[in-house]
């Protein structure tokens, strides 16, 4: 009898990283492509450190809304993207709704420290 061998050895995949969870759930969000995720992936590589950017006491709501508006889609050589743009003002604002560190009632946690507290 011959079985498969693939059958036989049960392969498991590669533990996700951190930063293979926050593509993924950057990915997630309406609008955000997998070059768009890539690129805040690579800015600031955790979801803790993006709300952490957030969560700057020196920003305003308005200033962390726009926070990745100017950033770029990261293309991979070999890859083609239809019109490269900057992220803009919409889809920033819809990251920070998302990401935003937040209390138990919904508003915005600033850290007199520049970090997130802990939710």
């Amino acid at each position: 009898t011959m079985t498969c061998p693939a059958k036989e050895r049960h392969i498991r995949p590669a533990p996700l990283t951190s930063q293979d969870i926050f593509l993924k759930a950057l990915e997630k969000i309406d609008g955000v492509s997998t070059h768009i995720a890539r690129a805040i992936v690579a800015r600031y590589g955790t979801m803790r450190s993006l709300m952490n950017a957030y969560a700057d006491p020196r920003s305003s709501d308005d200033a962390r809304s726009r926070l990745l508006s100017d950033m770029m889609p990261v293309v991979l050589r070999g890859e083609n993207v239809k019109g490269s743009r900057r992220i803009g003002d919409v889809l920033s604002a819809r990251i920070f709704e998302v990401f935003r560190p937040r209390n138990d009632r919904g508003e915005t946690i600033v850290s007199r420290s520049g970090g997130a507290n802990r939710i």
